[in-house]
């Protein structure tokens, strides 16, 4: 689906169910400039001038929603843009580690140049199969969603028919989406998620349960959560939108 180009518009509004808690999923802002085109993840690294005018610009974008509680992750980026939220409402940021990005292990810092010369095909491996091929000592997506769902059914069943902002990293939101939309695990890294985006999911109470973990196509728009709409800051790319082609030049986003 192509971005709604506000949170307000009719696409967002019309879908609304009282008997969900509606998640606003907020990527961090762009990272300092020496982070760029190296594999982060968990590191705890510092926001860029720059992505925190963009958490503040999606902090503005948010201020009209009522919101009943405001999460992160127990990362800075992602906590800098929450506090950027509640702020205005009085409200107290609930930091998750079950919220961090996903764990790139061994490969955590190094440039994505640098891991391909050294360890020819390890990032093609997981790429090809991330939801099972882990980093030494990392993640793989499988690993991600079993954290992180449990602590997005934990905040919807906290705040059952309210709207919840949450600001945590892209691999979270796109591991978040591809199980909501029942998409194969190599297919996510395609989700076009970028620096301060908000993705809107209602989340039925007890979805968890009724749908395990796992990937499964046949509950996929029956049972789970759906994406309502997504606010980026800028538009997708024209034949591209929200979906991403394989070989598309801007897909390189590290974390």
């Amino acid at each position: 689906m192509g971005g709604c180009p506000s949170l307000y518009d009719d696409c967002v509004k019309a879908t609304r169910d009282p008997a969900t808690t509606r998640l606003h999923l907020v990527r961090h802002g762009l990272v300092e400039d020496r982070w760029l085109g190296r594999l982060y993840g968990d590191l705890d690294v510092s926001l860029s001038e720059f992505g925190r005018d963009q958490a503040r610009e999606a902090a503005r974008t948010l201020a009209d929603v009522e919101l009943a509680a405001v999460a992160s992750s127990d990362l800075a980026r992602a906590i800098f843009g929450a506090e950027a939220i509640a702020a205005s409402r009085g409200l107290e940021v609930a930091a998750l580690p079950g919220l961090r990005e996903i764990s790139r292990g061994d490969w955590a810092g190094q440039r994505i140049v640098d891991l391909r010369d050294q360890h020819p095909g390890a990032l093609e491996a997981w790429n090809a199969d991330p939801e099972h091929v882990r980093p030494p000592a990392g993640e793989s997506i499988s690993d991600l969603r079993a954290r992180v769902l449990p602590a997005l059914e934990a905040l919807a069943s906290a705040s059952p028919g309210a709207d919840v902002a949450i600001v945590a990293h892209g691999w979270v939101i796109r591991s978040t989406v591809g199980w909501t939309l029942g998409l194969p695990a190599e297919h996510v890294r395609r989700l076009h998620v970028p620096p301060a985006s908000i993705t809107t999911i209602d989340w039925p109470v007890g979805s968890l349960e009724r749908c395990g973990l796992e990937i499964d196509t046949e509950t996929a728009h029956r049972d789970r959560p759906y994406l309502v709409g997504a606010n980026t800051d800028r538009e997708a790319p024209a034949a591209r939108g929200w979906y991403r082609a394989p070989n598309d030049p801007d897909h390189r986003v590290p974390g």
